[in-house]
């Protein structure tokens, strides 16, 4: 252990050319003089006490100053310099004690001086000049006493200790500013990088966007050039990141960042502005080719897949640019224009780019207005019901009523349910609606009994959405208590492809409402979305005919032959019939005529008109609410405490941004992580369950786009109070993207408590949040995963709490669903088939089968339809119906479609150049395919490509594909026709059919779908359906092919009805191309093929359209 007295151990130097002075110095100053010096010390001052410790020094000697500055050299290389040094004037021959001093603090500043000397040769003036005021240098008279030069060596080495400690604390404390002040200036520069750019991507974030955007718009105005915006959102994101869980997700977004910058220029700006959603400002200027040649670029480079844990992903994008100034001069202007555009896309089929053209986003800012108000209604009692009697026909006499809603809007006045019906479908207040009028009808049928009116039947029109409620059947018995009346006096109406997406529930529902009593009609049968291969099937008492057959029925001996053909298939089905809008005596007259009137049902027209009002303009107002960029934390002068200070706040706000989503303050994935974690550790220990919460905004996308991003950064703040102020203090709520909150219910937690969290949840969103003086509504679909039932890893949790909220929205959002067994194994499954599938295409794995066509009256075949196939490495041949719909979903049957068509017409030739007499072919288009605004030029590329005489083509496709825009469909198929194509119907009857438009179509033939030739010889009402198509069709002077013929007892059947033409495996199923030559070959040649024939009916159509 050190003593006072080592601590007080000094080297001191003495330079002197008197040797005996050197002697004297030692006895002063090193222990050997010590006790000669006690009595002088002892007489001065007394005695000293025993315990006080007494400074010694290690004294070195040098005659001449030049020695001594080696010696100080020496001491200071060894790390051992001298504190005092003792310096006589006169030293000759060498340097003089002067000179002495300057060389000594040019090697060692820091030494101490005593001028020691009794004759000196400069005056006091000439020291100071030569050696300046310093207070390092003392001068002591020869002869000294030896208490003089031991205590100017004491006190001059203590001085000359603390200088040196207080020069390495100087020293230490400006390492730490510097340290601090790098610090601080990386934790700024961090923090600006965090403030300004995504966690997730590195991509600038959407405040730096904001403000490059405005740096845009300022030099646009400046030098008057364009500059474009671009929004790119991923097609089917949902998807990959519900399946393969959030990590996966998280790489698919990093990817596709680093994609897109490869993509622009280096003048562009590519920044994630929310979940799946990126966005590109293409610096100015800018033309209109060059911004769509970027565009396509980005859906280049989006083409190769992607591996997420092992398996090759595929995410195409939608892609939408506005232009400045022309589509907007805000901000906010310009992207809510390029997102109409990007959903302009998507409506177009996705994987596609658009340009805003005007009008695109007024609907839907009308849109969420009009929804506000739909809510407002519903909460408020402005819906009435009027009722329209229902006539029989024999006596004249009122035997029910339809009830049909209104809503008496405060400035609209009375609007008629087509303005409002499918908005409320959209918005999910749908199913709100119908039970106020499901109650409510029967409150008024009871009512007018106790008015002492005759008891009568009141009908209700059932929604699709409701009749899939899981409580529908106590829904009804519910209504029917509160009002006390009679199940018989109830009617439920429905459109067929209300019960078509599950067609065992269906039947187990509609059994359970007729055995309460209730009877069940099917309402405008023979138009929009009605199938009747499920009528035979269905517990059903009464078919509803439209009024569009109806209307011209006594005019057009079309519309007459539909309303026979339905009458006849209702008979044949022992349903009755009712037919809506007759008008005239002689619809009535002709309506008995063709279906007995002791079984025929009218309804008289409706006194109540229907206002049609102007939709309201669009909302103009922008919202402007820009945040300031963060200071930065300290200024760099600060002192060492201050930039300590500055740094730990720094470093605060850094771990809360890094932690924390910096639009709700709440959680984000990071954290959110952490604490899932920690309750997965704490659970074990305990053995106790916890539970995950996802929660995901209904309609979030509708808002966010048609009020703009800044109305949606609003809205996501309010939810994410009201769901903090939902949970409990144990719970975390947090963020994970976009319109996606998650919340870890702490544990322990039962099922029971969670779901009465997510219902509290789910009050908490009900009421309206005012957006840019708009009420708007949005609510929450919640699924719930448990530990350790439903996973024991973060992801498993997270991925299984994701499938229960598909789950809930896709049992009419608003609600709440737990996690079963099975929700995520089909998403999973489905990406690998996805992936798969755009390997096929790119691999030509794909390959066409054909069937042959054949003449029912000649046997012979005539034409060929081609259907693919899929040649799959491992799983062998797959059938269409095992990917067509995925394919559809994936974004890929446009592309299938066009490769089938090309290939197809190439077979075709191939074969004539074979020798073998011509054939048409026939190609099926999807609905999606069809909708291609290129459709017509694909073909024409397709038959010049084989070089194929455009008779030996024909199309088929189902009339639901035509269904959304029939005008759009007519102009489209008289252009195929044109080209001399032949257009069919296929599966006529089945899925999405109307016959309202069938006289309208430029077509040339109906297919009889399979399901009703297959029991025809043993089911007469399968006959009957049957009987009445070929009649139908005939009526229209149009061909009837029946599909899946396998009997000769079918096919003899079908002959006696009059059927035309046939296919199915009583003459071959689809068979190889060198398979169906040789069927062919085998037929002696016939002069008039069927090919060659002339479409009447289409040159009667062309021509009077021409």
């Amino acid at each position: 252990m050190q003593t006072e007295a080592d601590l007080l151990r000094h080297r001191v130097l003495v330079i002197d050319d008197n040797p005996a002075i050197h002697a004297d110095y030692r006895k002063i100053l090193t222990s050997e003089g010590h006790a000669q010096q006690s009595a002088a010390e002892a007489g001065l001052f007394g005695a000293p006490e025993a315990d006080v410790a007494r400074p010694v020094f290690d004294v070195d000697s040098a005659l001449q100053g030049r020695d001594g500055v080696e010696l100080a050299r020496a001491a200071l290389a060894q790390g051992r310099p001298y504190s005092v040094a003792f310096v006589d004037m006169r030293m000759p021959p060498g340097w003089d004690g002067l000179e002495t001093i300057e060389n000594l603090w040019k090697v060692d500043p820091d030494v101490q001086v005593v001028i020691c000397s009794a004759y000196t040769d400069y005056d006091w003036l000439e020291l100071l000049a030569r050696l300046g005021h310093s207070d390092k240098l003392i001068v002591v008279k020869k002869p000294f006493e030896p208490i003089e030069i031991l205590q100017c060596a004491s006190a001059l080495s203590r001085k000359w200790q603390n200088a040196r400690a207080l020069k390495r604390h100087v020293e230490s404390l400006e390492l730490v500013v510097t340290d601090r002040t790098k610090g601080l200036e990386a934790a700024n520069r961090q923090l600006r990088h965090l403030a300004s750019h995504d966690a997730l991507t590195g991509l600038p974030n959407r405040l730096l966007f904001d403000d490059r955007i405005a740096q845009a718009i300022a030099q646009a105005q400046r030098q008057a050039h364009e500059f474009a915006v671009m929004i790119v959102d991923l097609d089917r994101f949902k998807l990959i990141n519900d399946s393969l869980g959030h990590r996966a997700g998280d790489d698919l977004l990093r990817v596709v960042a680093q994609r897109l910058s490869h993509a622009v220029r280096a003048i562009d700006t590519t920044a994630r502005i929310g979940g799946d959603e990126f966005v590109i400002l293409l610096g100015g200027p800018v033309t209109r080719a060059e911004a769509i040649e970027i565009a396509e670029r980005a859906l280049e480079c989006m083409e190769p897949s992607i591996q997420l844990l092992g398996i090759d992903v595929h995410s195409s994008p939608s892609i939408g640019i506005a232009f400045y100034p022309r589509d907007g001069v805000t901000v906010d202007s310009l992207l809510a224009r390029a997102d109409a555009a990007m959903y302009s896309a998507k409506e177009r089929g996705r994987n596609n780019v658009q340009c805003y053209e005007e009008g695109m986003t007024a609907a839907t800012q009308d849109r969420v207005k009009f929804e506000s108000e739909l809510h407002e209604a519903l909460r408020s009692g402005q819906f009435e019901l009027h009722y329209q009697p229902k006539v029989d026909t024999a006596t004249g006499r009122i035997n029910s009523a339809e009830a049909l809603i209104r809503w008496r809007h405060p400035q609209r006045g009375l609007v008629p349910p087509g303005d409002f019906i499918m908005v409320a479908g959209e918005c999910g207040l749908l199913d709100a609606i119908g039970e106020w009028v499901l109650f409510e009808a029967c409150r008024q049928a009871q009512a007018w009994q106790r008015e002492g009116l005759r008891p009568l039947r009141v009908a209700v029109n059932l929604a699709p959405s409701q009749f899939r409620l899981a409580n529908l059947v106590d829904q009804i018995r519910r209504a029917l208590d509160a009002a006390a009346l009679d199940p018989r006096f109830l009617e439920v109406e429905l459109t067929e492809s209300a019960v078509m997406s599950d067609a065992e529930e269906s039947i187990r529902i509609l059994e359970a409402v007729s055995r309460m009593g209730v009877l069940v009609s099917v309402d405008d049968f023979g138009t929009g979305y009605s199938s009747m291969s499920y009528l035979r099937r269905f517990p059903i008492d009464k078919l509803k005919i439209d009024r569009c057959f109806v209307e011209d029925m006594t005019r057009r001996p079309e519309d007459a032959s539909i309303v026979r053909a339905i009458i006849s298939l209702a008979h044949s089905l022992h349903l009755k019939v009712i037919a809506e809008g007759v008008e005239t005596p002689e619809q009535l007259a002709l309506l008995a005529q063709l279906g007995h009137s002791d079984k025929l049902i009218v309804v008289k027209k409706p006194f109540e008109p229907i206002e049609i009002l102007q939709c309201a303009s669009a909302l103009s107002r922008k919202w402007q609410n820009a945040r300031a960029l963060k200071r930065h934390v300290e200024s760099l002068e600060l002192v060492v405490t201050d930039r300590t200070k500055g740094l730990e706040a720094a470093n605060r706000q850094l771990r809360h941004l890094a932690s924390h989503d910096a639009l709700t303050g709440l959680p984000n994935r990071l954290l959110f992580d952490d604490r899932i974690a920690q309750a997965i550790a704490q659970a074990q220990r305990q053995a106790h369950e916890f539970a995950v919460m996802i929660v995901d905004l209904d309609r979030f996308k509708l808002i966010n786009d048609s009020l703009g991003h800044r109305a949606g950064d609003d809205l996501l703040r309010v939810v994410a109070q009201r769901l903090s102020h939902a949970v409990r203090a144990i719970d975390t709520t947090a963020r994970i993207g976009g319109d996606e909150f998650v919340i870890l219910l702490g544990g322990p937690v039962t099922r029971a408590e969670a779901i009465e969290i997510a219902e509290r949840a789910l009050e908490c969103m009900e009421p309206s949040i005012q957006l840019l003086g708009i009420d708007v509504h949005s609510s929450p679909s919640i699924g719930i995963a448990f530990y350790p039932r439903d996973g024991v890893t973060v992801d498993s949790l997270l991925a299984r709490a994701d499938a229960a909220m598909y789950s809930a929205k896709e049992r009419g959002r608003n609600n709440v669903q737990c996690y079963e067994e099975g929700m995520t194994a089909a998403t999973q499954d489905r990406v690998k088939f996805e992936s798969e599938l755009h390997e096929a295409l790119r691999s030509g794995q794909f390959e066409l089968h054909y069937q042959p066509k054949v003449d029912t009256a000649t046997g012979r075949i005539n034409s060929a339809e081609a259907l693919i196939r899929w040649r799959h490495p491992q799983r062998g041949l797959v059938p269409p119906g095992d990917f067509i719909m995925v394919a559809g979903e994936c974004g890929l049957l446009d592309a299938i479609g066009e490769w089938v068509l090309f290939e197809a017409c190439r077979q075709a030739q191939a074969w004539q150049r074979e020798g073998l007499r011509p054939l048409r072919v026939a190609v099926n288009l999807a609905p999606s395919q069809f909708r291609l605004a290129n459709l017509v030029d694909q073909i024409r590329r397709a038959l010049d490509a084989a070089a194929l005489d455009p008779r030996f083509l024909e199309v088929e496709l189902t009339e639901s594909a035509v269904m959304s825009d029939a005008e759009e469909s007519i102009r489209i198929l008289e252009a195929v026709s044109r080209m001399g194509v032949l257009v069919s119907v296929d599966d006529f009857g089945t899925g999405y059919s109307s016959m309202s438009y069938l006289r309208r179509f430029p077509i040339d033939k109906l297919k009889i779908d399979r399901c009703f030739v297959e029991d025809m010889t043993r089911r007469p009402e399968d006959a009957s359906i049957v009987r009445a198509i070929i009649s139908l069709a005939h009526s229209l002077h149009l061909k009837v092919i029946a599909e899946g013929v396998e009997t000769p007892e079918q096919l003899a059947l079908l002959a006696q009805l009059g059927c035309d033409q046939y296919q199915g495996f009583h003459f071959s199923p689809a068979v190889l191309p060198t398979a169906f030559a040789a069927l062919v070959r085998q037929q002696p040649a016939d002069p008039e093929d069927e090919a060659s024939r002339t479409h009447s009916k289409l040159a009667a159509l062309v021509g009077a359209r021409s």
